[in-house]
């Protein structure tokens, strides 16, 4: 972290309740444990990337608006898997495709590579 890197700030905790807003700001001073940034916020932990407070933080910083995006995309389908999961699967899938889905939890690289794979055929298929 360096004075006059970009940041964003995502409200967490109690924050919340006045706006899901993602704010931009610049970093001002750099210490050892805690940096500051422009605008009327405490100081942030290099360490947690909050704001540091006795009480809950405010505050989570990012380097880039892709990494917030980012990690509430990867909830949002967790949120959706965990629905599906949830209920009783055995009657909706098949047992080919509850092996093809251990297959991927128990070799998450390949499914990767088959999902890479399959991304570049339909783009072949489009062309």
């Amino acid at each position: 972290m360096k004075v006059g890197t970009k940041v964003y700030l995502e409200p967490i905790g109690n924050q919340l309740s006045f706006g899901k807003d993602i704010k931009e700001s610049v970093v001002t001073k750099v210490g050892r444990k805690y940096f500051e940034i422009q605008g009327n916020y405490n100081k942030f932990s290099l360490e947690k990337m909050t704001d540091v407070t006795i009480y809950c933080p405010n505050y989570k910083i990012y380097l880039s608006r892709n990494e917030i995006e980012e990690i509430h995309e990867k909830e949002k389908y967790g949120n959706e898997f965990r629905k599906f999961f949830y209920e009783n699967i055995s009657k909706k899938l098949s047992l080919i495709q509850m092996k093809a889905i251990q297959n991927i939890i128990d070799n998450p690289n390949m499914a990767i590579m088959i999902t890479m794979a399959s991304n570049n055929l339909q783009k072949e298929n489009c062309a």
